[in-house]
């Protein structure tokens, strides 16, 4: 299944529907420039709240939205490449204020484990 896709966005909400409540209240959207190498950009939001974690197209009123290329978006969600570096590397950036990711780093980690066995059938190509 292609990362990102309207398949894969599917997929990743539907396997959240096992992860637990998370505290916090945070919307975050995400913003690939050339999906797929195209020049055409993929924006999804990730949304935490009383329920249970979502996944959708789109960016919705997001409290930030991060913004990387493709290429990186693939390194980080297979593990070779990390966002806090990226954002070091002046590879991904930030509209909005970063400052409401502070203190949820753990739930954020947390959260990614939810998505360990849709990745390993995740076509990254």
């Amino acid at each position: 299944m292609k990362y990102l896709s309207d398949a894969w966005l599917s997929s990743a909400d539907s396997a959240l529907k096992s992860a637990p409540c998370f505290d916090i209240d945070l919307t975050i959207g995400f913003r690939i420039r050339q999906y797929d190498g195209t020049s055409t950009d993929r924006e999804y939001t990730l949304a935490f709240g009383a329920d249970r974690p979502h996944i959708s197209p789109g960016c919705v009123d997001c409290d930030l939205v991060l913004v990387l290329d493709w290429d990186l978006a693939c390194a980080i969600a297979k593990g070779e490449a990390g966002a806090l570096r990226a954002f070091l590397d002046g590879q991904l950036t930030f509209d909005g204020n970063p400052g409401v990711l502070l203190g949820h780093q753990g739930q954020l980690a947390r959260f990614d484990d939810h998505l360990a066995e849709l990745r390993a059938i995740t076509d990254f190509g």
